[in-house]
């Protein structure tokens, strides 16, 4: 699709699957552009951005893995943890970094890494959980960036 009357723009394409009467938009290109906060770390914000794609396309289960992804890859780089430990094993670490005064009123990481691997191990669709773990983990990063705690580059 294209605007007929300026015809300028970048050119939308939509995949769309017809079953029986109904009509399912399978795939889409370019994606939309996404307005994130500025403080959700640069180096792993793609899984964040893949996550409500995901999301946004109905693809939960996906958006679930997603999250988790963003958030395990930012304890990694944090705790500088390289190699198989169990992801558990990576956000105990990562939590330990976390200066004790602000550990205690942030929404927990590593419990968030626990509530979403327990969906994506029983492929368990939940829109629910999903929101509520989105907010809790940007609330996280917030509080993170009003208590100036450095992140590892």
């Amino acid at each position: 699709y294209q605007c007929q009357n300026c015809c300028q723009g970048v050119t939308q394409s939509i995949l769309l699957r017809r079953e029986g009467w109904d009509v399912y938009i399978d795939g889409r290109s370019p994606y939309e552009k996404l307005a994130m906060p500025a403080f959700i770390p640069k180096a792993e914000r793609k899984w964040y951005r893949d996550a409500l794609i995901a999301e946004n396309s109905s693809k939960t289960l996906a958006a679930l893995f997603y999250l988790r992804t963003f958030i395990e890859q930012f304890a990694r780089r944090q705790t500088k943890i390289s190699g198989r430990m169990t992801g558990t094993e990576i956000m105990n670490a990562y939590n330990e970094l976390l200066p004790e005064p602000q550990r205690s009123m942030m929404p927990s990481l590593r419990e968030w890494y626990d509530k979403l691997s327990e969906c994506i191990h029983g492929a368990k669709e939940d829109a629910v959980l999903f929101e509520k773990a989105r907010e809790e983990i940007v609330h996280h990063f917030d509080i993170r960036r009003v208590h100036r705690i450095p992140e590892v580059p």
